[in-house]
């Protein structure tokens, strides 16, 4: 698609340094999320369902976000 053909070009542009910095700075932002996500899955009530919860999905979608971004660091890019 033509957004993520923008995309890619503006991570081709960016220097190794500058990538390397950019991929550390989205990580520490998904674990500052995480860590309030987690706080919230652990208030949840005793009724509630944990494993159905918009917490408990967000947190596995973060954590295969990182997955990749760490995987793949030369397909890291400014979303």
């Amino acid at each position: 698609s033509p957004m993520a053909m923008g995309r890619d070009s503006k991570a081709e542009s960016l220097s190794p340094r500058e990538r390397a910095a950019e991929r550390e700075r989205m990580v520490l932002d998904i674990k500052v999320k995480l860590q309030g996500l987690w706080l919230r899955l652990l208030k949840l009530g005793a009724t509630d369902d944990p494993l159905s919860s918009f917490e408990y999905g967000t947190i596995l979608g973060m954590l295969l976000r990182v997955s990749f971004v760490v995987s793949y660091p030369c397909c890291s890019f400014v979303a």
